[in-house]
């Protein structure tokens, strides 16, 4: 603990069990320039403040930082009657600054990662592909439900590799009657059969 005494500024986290007011803290951070400290409050409950610790995390002369300590300093009051004191909010500060470089409402500012060139231009392509597969509208909007017809795909000798469908049979007309070709394994008409040959018979 007198290491930590000796600081100016520590760190702190936490990690509890529960939701809202019925948050309990299972266990609790400490770091310094060089050493990270780890506090198993499941276990050592209350004895855990009743010495040097509650005095580190009251005491006005140190700073802690955390990030939304309101979590934090909700359980340690609740559970143990720590004051957590003298704390920098790194969310409130990350909010602060972003107010003053936006210098507006912070609900309609936007603030995002600089994204790769290959995902800036992924966008542009998107763009571009819809534009070509569906008609727009006066208003700018796409018509998806009228998509363009896709072009035959082609190898790389630039020819047609589109299956070609194989035209229908002519449809007979009435001035055409349907003559019914022969069936196999039925014999043919009596029409349709060659002569018998005459054979001669003697006398």
């Amino acid at each position: 603990m007198m290491h930590i005494w000796k600081q100016q500024v520590i760190e702190i986290g936490a990690d509890g069990v529960g939701a809202f007011q019925h948050e309990r803290v299972c266990w609790l951070q400490i770091a310094t320039k060089n050493k990270v400290y780890l506090f198993d409050i499941l276990m050592l409950e209350a004895r855990a403040f009743n010495n040097s610790l509650s005095m580190i995390l009251e005491n006005n002369h140190l700073v802690k930082v955390t990030y939304s300590c309101q979590r934090i300093a909700g359980c340690l009051r609740a559970q143990f009657g720590v004051n957590l004191s003298n704390v920098f909010d790194t969310q409130v500060a990350d909010i602060m600054c972003f107010y003053t470089e936006t210098g507006g409402f912070l609900p309609d500012r936007s603030s995002v990662l600089e994204l790769p060139r290959e995902l800036r231009e992924l966008k542009h392509m998107r763009q571009e592909w819809a534009i070509d597969r569906y008609p727009v509208t006066e208003q700018g909007l796409l018509e998806r439900s009228n998509p363009r017809p896709l072009p035959p795909s082609q190898d790389g000798q630039g020819q047609n590799t589109a299956t070609q469908r194989q035209p229908d049979p002519p449809v007979p007309t009435a001035e055409e009657p349907v003559v019914p070709g022969p069936v196999p394994g039925l014999q043919a008409p009596a029409e349709q059969r060659p002569p018998v040959p005459a054979i001669p018979v003697g006398i």
